[in-house]
């Protein structure tokens, strides 16, 4: 599944930022109490990424880590153009359980944006 290849390469100084992560969005896909912790039994994890000198075709992963261990992910071809903010969220229809997560952003395998989060 991943890491996915592409012929096309990020333009250098190409970024991704996770900008807010929150359990719920409002009616216009912003952050729903973004400070607020993040409680076991939350079916989605939502966040936000800001990102800039991007290039439509570049190969990505979304990945999420339970205590050190990836959970869920995939593989992506980006189509987002070069600049903006974009909405992404993992579920779980369960219901997350407590512990140390970890939301990993990468360029076909490589790391470039990383955020922690504890779900009490």
């Amino acid at each position: 599944m991943w890491p996915l290849t592409s012929e096309v390469t990020p333009l250098p100084g190409a970024d991704l930022t996770i900008v807010a992560v929150a359990s719920a969005v409002t009616a216009d896909l912003e952050p729903a109490n973004p400070d607020a912790p993040l409680q076991a039994g939350i079916t989605r994890l939502y966040f936000w990424v800001a990102y800039r000198g991007m290039v439509d075709g570049v190969a990505w992963e979304r990945l999420l880590l339970r205590d050190g261990r990836v959970i869920q992910g995939g593989a992506y071809l980006w189509n987002g153009g070069a600049e903006g903010t974009a909405l992404y969220f993992f579920g779980d229809a369960e219901g997350f359980a407590p512990g140390e997560y970890e939301i990993r952003l990468t360029f076909s395998g490589v790391t470039v944006e990383s955020k922690s989060q504890r779900i009490q």
